[in-house]
Parts: C-alpha cells; structure tokens; sequence
C-alpha cells in the first residue's frame, strides 16, 4: 500500500488521472 498511499497524497494530482478521473 506504499506505492498507492504515497501517490494518492505525495502526488495527488499525478495520481488523480489514474486513481480518479
């Protein structure tokens, strides 16, 4: 869960287009 937790809040925007739309 460390690669999903840090990318939901280290890189939310990087993250939002690939964990929500």
């Amino acid at each position: 869960m460390s690669p999903r937790t840090r990318s939901f809040r280290d890189g939310k925007r990087a993250a939002g287009r690939r964990l929500a739309p």
